[in-house]
């Protein structure tokens, strides 16, 4: 088995959509982002503002990435529930400098008429936002203006939320709004397809469509897309490429296939790859997923049968991140060596709520892979510290219910996985700065490593346990260490109590 790398190359990680990128709801105001953090308003719209100078680049902002840069949680309610955070990634302050939009979100309609399983349910629309209502196109172009006068630069202007985009009888024109005002953005949208083709929306300005499709048959189809046609879709798919490729516009076509059970049979995978060539779309796009459905067996384009139809293939994942939950882990231990119970406890809680989030729909004789056993054994082990409170350690066994039972591996073969990756990294990281003129920090590494081994061979069997916490915990801190003189950035105090 493989080791993960861990990516700890700087001594602050922690980023989040919220540094680089903005999602604008249906309603006009701005959330923090489209996971957990949906449900959280961070500023109700109000013409009197500024969105880039009072908001965005503004205080509310500042707050979430002076919190980022500290390694804090903006929002521990929300953040400890998001795939969105990315707790290996390091803090990036470019963006903020330069001014600069990695992703502008906008949610045009709040409205559908699928009720997908992994998606808002009617009731939830209902509940957060009362009456399905349409984004106004004059809000848009207020938030456009706003981001333009200020010398604000997007990169990408992606039309998708909650609802349909469709659904907004105005939202090609917006598309062609964003390009006025931003030629030098990527305009994008995701759709479900339950449109009718006109040949002005290839004109519009957009330069990216995604179709979410997912299955090649009413019957596939509509297993997730409940309440949908394929026939409609896949016609509205089919008419929009073609219509694309006769006008001569240069649009990015994109089949988005979510894999499940109910459609991912070799049968099923091959038509797919036909009916797209048929419909000229550009690329077909394999999604793997934890929400709704149980998830596909597909986890690589070498699991997927191929056919020469000269459409481009590619695979891709929205599940929860493997290494932000084991960095959330380290993060949780380094906090437990400073004595910094809140921070420990809420690493542990966003890294369990990772694993229960990836295995929500487990079923009988499904198996836990070794490395995420690993895991939530480490999270376990690291709740019982005397200084986590009763409370956090209750919420911690309760939402890794589900997985409890399918652990195999033992703890003695978790801690051992967890003492590999260390040590991998370690070397990693010395090798890297053996690339550079000074030897000495190189040796250093190198010695401690081989002290670690000797000293994890030298303890007796009733010790063995024992000696193996001591080495992950010394060799955790030894990857911050290594990390923190590498970038030349300044280092946390992970001293052990």
């Amino acid at each position: 088995m493989g080791q993960p790398a861990t990516g700890l190359t700087r001594g602050r990680c922690m980023d989040c959509h919220s540094n680089h990128s903005v999602f604008l709801r249906s309603d006009g105001s701005l959330a923090c982002w489209d996971d957990a953090g949906s449900r959280l308003t961070l500023s109700a719209f109000d013409p009197d503002k500024d969105y880039s100078r009072d908001v965005v680049f503004g205080p509310v902002f500042k707050e979430i990435r002076s919190k980022l840069a500290r390694e804090e949680m903006p929002f521990p309610d929300y953040c400890g529930d998001c795939l969105i955070l990315a707790s290996g990634a390091c803090f990036n302050p470019e963006w903020q400098r330069r001014k600069e939009l990695l992703i502008f979100q906008v949610e045009p309609s709040i409205a559908c008429t699928l009720e997908c399983p992994g998606c808002m349910t009617f009731a939830e629309r209902r509940l957060r936002h009362g009456r399905a209502g349409h984004l106004d196109i004059a809000i848009f172009e207020k938030y456009l203006a706003d981001f333009k006068a200020d010398g604000v630069s997007i990169r990408t202007i992606d039309f998708q939320g909650h609802g349909e985009p469709l659904l907004n009888r105005n939202v090609w024109k917006m598309a062609g709004l964003a390009k006025s005002y931003f030629p030098d953005a990527n305009i994008s949208m995701c759709t479900n397809a339950h449109g009718t083709y006109d040949p002005a929306q290839v004109h519009s300005g957009i330069d990216e469509v995604m179709f979410a499709i997912d299955g090649v048959d009413q019957e596939s189809f509509e297993t997730y897309r409940v309440r949908g046609s394929f026939d409609r879709a896949y016609g509205f798919m089919k008419s929009f490429c073609q219509g694309a490729i006769a006008e001569g516009r240069p649009i990015g076509t994109i089949w988005k296939y979510i894999l499940f059970d109910c459609n991912n049979s070799p049968a099923q995978l091959i038509r797919a790859q036909e009916l797209a060539a048929e419909a000229g779309v550009q690329e077909l796009l394999f999604i793997n997923t934890q929400l709704g459905l149980k998830s596909s067996r597909i986890l690589s384009l070498e699991d997927i049968p191929r056919v020469d139809t000269g459409v481009k293939l590619r695979i891709s994942d929205y599940l929860s991140n493997f290494h932000d939950t084991l960095h959330s882990i380290d993060r949780a231990r380094a906090a437990l060596m400073r004595g910094n119970t809140e921070k420990a406890a809420a690493q542990l809680l966003f890294a369990t709520n990772m694993i229960r989030r990836r295995f929500e729909c487990i079923e009988t004789g499904d198996r836990v892979p070794a490395e995420y056993q690993a895991l939530v054994y480490e999270i376990l082990d690291l709740a019982k510290h005397e200084v986590i409170d009763a409370g956090t350690r209750q919420t911690i066994r309760g939402a890794l219910h589900a997985v409890h039972d399918k652990l195999d591996l033992g703890l003695p073969g978790a801690k051992d996985l967890l003492i590999a990756w260390k040590t991998d990294e370690i070397a990693r990281l010395a090798d890297r700065m053996g690339r550079r003129p000074r030897r000495g920090p190189v040796s250093l590494a190198r010695s401690l490593v081989e002290s670690g081994l000797r000293l994890y061979e030298r303890k007796t069997d009733q010790r063995l346990m024992e000696a193996r916490n001591l080495i992950i915990w010394w060799k955790s801190k030894e990857v911050i260490r290594l990390a923190a003189r590498l970038d030349r950035t300044p280092q946390p105090d992970v001293s052990v109590m």
